[in-house]
């Protein structure tokens, strides 16, 4: 008994490490909208890399996305779907098709936060 415990707990760390995986991320579109004179303007956003983990189910994104906090779901074989407040994050881990969108837009009266949405492609190293 004492031997089979042993090599299970031996096992675990290896285990774990294995289930993480590393995308790298690239925007390939982003658009959305950003106050400016008094009103909402259509605009282009600069394409972007990110390095998101993923552990299970579970996504683990850099502080750039501001996901921090985010819940996680697999909503069917090989969709991952995060939410945080007003962003989520999709990604098909399948394909490595993904999607960020973020945003209060002016539900806040004192904050006009700009609106945006992405479409990523994302590879495992």
């Amino acid at each position: 008994m004492t031997r089979a415990l042993i090599i299970v707990m031996l096992m675990l760390p290896a285990a774990s490490f294995a289930a993480e995986k590393v995308w790298n991320c690239q925007e390939v579109a982003s658009s959305g909208l950003i106050w400016k004179d008094g009103k909402y303007t259509d605009t282009l956003f600069k394409l972007d890399r990110y390095t998101i983990r993923q552990k299970d189910d579970k996504l683990i994104f850099p502080k750039e996305l501001d996901m921090d906090g985010a819940r996680c779901k697999r909503r069917v074989e090989g969709i991952i779907d995060c939410k945080h407040v007003a962003h989520q994050f999709i990604i098909n881990t399948n394909t490595g098709r993904a999607s960020y969108s973020r945003g209060f837009g002016w539900v806040y009266s004192d904050v006009r936060e700009d609106l945006i949405v992405s479409a990523l492609t994302c590879e495992t190293s």
